[in-house]
């Protein structure tokens, strides 16, 4: 029988972090965006990019919403009074760096805040390549 050799695993997007012995992940997804339009009460995701950029009008609740949305991908069961938990344990200063870390792990490469701006994502297929010679037709 031929063995099989170990291949790694490509690591999760979003950032971990532990709290009370419990390894958590903060993932800023469709799923958490989506979470995020509902408590905002908005009708699209860049909406809800816009309301992000505005720290002077978040309250408590808001920042309880953004990190129990960022928690939903890999922990559905996590609630939003056991965030307010965490917040008061770890700390206001704390959570926002795991947020931002969170949220710049998911930014697409190559684009602000992203750590890989000399290699930006594929472009779509279309139905001309180009090649050294010039462009030519697929």
């Amino acid at each position: 029988m031929a063995r099989r050799e170990k291949t790694s695993q490509p690591a999760l997007p979003g950032h971990s972090f532990e709290y009370d012995g419990v390894s958590y992940r903060l993932r800023y997804s469709i799923k958490a965006m989506g979470a995020l339009q509902d408590h905002y009460s908005l009708s699209s995701i860049n909406e809800v990019a816009e309301r992000l950029q505005i720290d002077s009008e978040m309250g408590a609740d808001d920042i309880v919403a953004i990190v129990w949305a960022g928690l939903r991908s890999h922990h559905p069961e996590v609630t939003k009074p056991q965030v307010l938990d965490m917040l008061d344990e770890l700390g206001l200063e704390e959570m926002q760096v795991l947020m931002t870390k969170a949220f710049a792990a998911q930014a697409p490469r190559g684009e602000a805040g992203s750590d890989d701006r000399e290699n930006p994502p594929p472009k779509a297929a279309t139905k001309r390549k180009r090649s050294r010679s010039g462009p030519s037709t697929v």
